[in-house]
C-alpha cells in the first residue's frame, strides 16, 4: 500500500498544506520526499514533527494497492485542501475533515472529488475550473447556504464546470432555489442532482432551468408544500424524481416527457386531480403511499403505469371507488397494497 502524508503548517493566521509521498511502507524508519518552495528534502517522519519552531500535524492519506487511482484522505482532521495531488490520481476523498473554505484548486487529473461532511461555508468563485476532468462532485453535509453561493441574481455561481455529471448538495442548509438558479455556469452536462435534506421550502418557476440533460433529481426530506410543473418545465430528459418526505399537499399538472419513476410517498397529498399525473405518458412506477388520499378517479394516473404503491392512505370505499373493481390492473394494484 502506498502511503501519502498531508501536513498542515500553522504560522500565525496562515495555513499551508504539504502533501508528502512515502517511498516505502517501513513504518519504523520511513523516508519520504516533499517539495516546499520548490526545494527537495528528505525527512524522517514521526507522528508529530517539529520544524523551525512550528508544529506540523501529520495525517495519513492512503492509496489501496488494488486501486492506484484513489487517494483517500478522509478522517484526517485536515483544514485545507492539498496543494499538490500526485499525477494519475483520479479519485480524491477528503470527506470527514475540517475544511471550511474551498479556494481555487490547482489543475489535477481528478474526476471524482468527495468533500462531504466537512465544515465548508464558502466556495471561492471558479474554485473547480482547473479540474477540467471533474465528473463527480460531492459537497453533501456541509454548511453551505444558498445565499452564500448565489450571486446577486440568485444563481449558484460555484465554478465553470467542463464535464460535471453528478453533483450533491445533500444536507446543506440551502433553503433557496430561486428562478434561474442553475443557469450561470457549467451545469449543462449534469445527469444527477441531489438537493435532499436542504431545507428547501419552495421551487420558483424555472428554478431548475438549464438542466437539460438531468435524469435523476433528489428533493426528498425538504419542506416543499406544492409540486408544480412550472418548476421543472425544461427537464425534458428527467427519468426519476424523488420528492418523498416533504409537506406536499397539492400536485399541479406535471408534464415530464421521459419520467419513468415518481416518488410522492410520505407527504400530505389529499387529492390528485385528473390533470395532475395523466400527462406522464412514460411513467412506469408511482409511489403515493402514506399520504391523505381518500379517492381515485379513472383519469388520475397514466394508462401505462406498471407499478403503484398506495398503502397508508385514508381510502373511502364507497361508490366513487367502484370503478377500481372492474379495472383488472388497478384491482391487482390494490391487492398488492393490502387494500382489498
Amino acid at each position: 500500500m502506498n502511503i501519502y502524508c498531508y501536513l498542515n503548517e500553522f504560522t500565525g493566521n496562515a495555513n499551508y498544506g504539504i502533501l508528502l509521498f512515502f517511498d516505502r511502507s517501513d513504518y519504523s524508519n520511513i523516508t519520504m520526499k516533499s517539495s516546499l518552495n520548490g526545494v527537495k528534502q528528505l525527512l524522517k517522519v514521526f507522528v508529530f514533527v517539529t520544524f523551525c519552531g512550528n508544529t506540523l500535524t501529520l495525517h495519513g492519506c492512503k492509496t489501496p494497492e488494488s486501486r492506484p487511482e484513489v487517494l483517500n484522505c478522509s478522517f484526517g482532521n485536515l483544514t485545507s485542501y492539498p496543494n499538490s495531488v500526485p499525477q494519475g490520481i483520479t479519485v480524491l476523498d477528503l470527506s470527514h475533515n475540517a475544511l471550511r473554505n474551498v479556494v481555487i484548486l490547482n489543475k489535477t487529473d481528478v474526476t471524482h472529488l468527495n468533500l462531504s461532511r466537512n465544515l465548508i461555508q464558502r466556495i471561492e468563485h471558479n474554485a473547480f475550473t482547473a479540474l477540467r476532468n471533474l465528473v463527480n462532485l460531492d459537497l453533501s453535509f456541509n454548511l453551505l447556504k444558498g445565499s452564500d453561493i448565489a450571486n446577486k441574481k440568485n444563481r449558484f455561481e460555484l465554478s465553470e464546470f467542463h464535464a460535471l455529471r453528478w453533483l450533491s448538495f445533500r444536507g446543506n442548509p440551502l433553503g433557496l432555489v430561486s428562478r434561474m438558479t442553475f443557469t450561470q455556469y457549467g451545469y449543462l452536462q449534469l445527469t444527477e442532482l441531489d438537493l435532499s435534506y436542504c431545507g428547501i421550502t419552495s421551487l420558483e418557476e424555472m428554478a431548475l432551468s438549464n438542466l437539460v440533460k438531468l435524469r435523476k433529481l433528489y428533493l426528498q426530506y425538504n419542506n416543499l408544500r406544492v409540486l408544480s410543473g412550472d418548476s421543472f418545465s425544461t427537464l425534458g430528459e428527467l427519468e426519476e424524481l424523488h420528492v418523498e418526505h416533504n409537506k406536499i399537499r397539492t400536485v399541479s399538472s406535471l408534464t415530464f416527457m421521459s419520467l419513468r419513476a415518481l416518488y410522492l410517498n410520505f407527504n400530505n397529498i389529499d387529492r390528485l386531480d385528473g390533470s395532475a399525473l395523466s400527462h406522464l405518458v412514460t411513467l412506469e412506477r408511482l409511489e403515493v403511499d402514506h399520504n391523505n388520499l381518500k379517492y381515485l378517479t379513472p383519469d388520475s394516473f397514466p394508462r401505462d403505469l406498471q407499478s403503484a404503491s398506495l398503502d397508508g392512505n385514508l381510502w373511502k370505499c364507497d361508490c366513487n371507488m367502484k370503478w377500481l373493481l372492474v379495472n383488472a390492473k388497478w384491482r391487482e394494484f390494490l391487492k398488492n397494497n393490502s387494500l382489498v
